[in-house]
């Protein structure tokens, strides 16, 4: 592991908390380790960027898929689209 991750997120420490909690962060490291070596694909490898914002920004494929939502969803869809934008619009910087 990168050293500088570690200064930044160090990784805590297990001996404080209680035996439930120790086997709950045991059974999350295990679980992480074996999606991340296991569950790997090239196709997820190409998407994830993408979709995380490090490619195309996420902006630009809700344009593309709002429209597609309107005209082709429901009233309660629409509604949910409306408020969907409401919200971006207001929180996001």
């Amino acid at each position: 592991m990168n050293p500088l991750w570690q200064l930044r997120f160090p990784a805590p420490e297990i001996s404080r908390y209680t035996p439930l909690v120790q086997s709950l962060l045991s059974l999350d490291h295990a679980l992480f380790h074996f999606i991340n070596s296991t569950m790997a694909n090239p196709f997820f490898d190409w998407l994830m960027p993408i979709v995380s914002g490090n490619g195309v920004p996420w902006q630009v494929m809700v344009a593309l898929l709002l429209p597609f939502l309107i005209w082709f969803g429901s009233a309660r869809l629409r509604l949910c689209a409306l408020f969907m934008l409401l919200v971006v619009a207001i929180g996001d910087p």
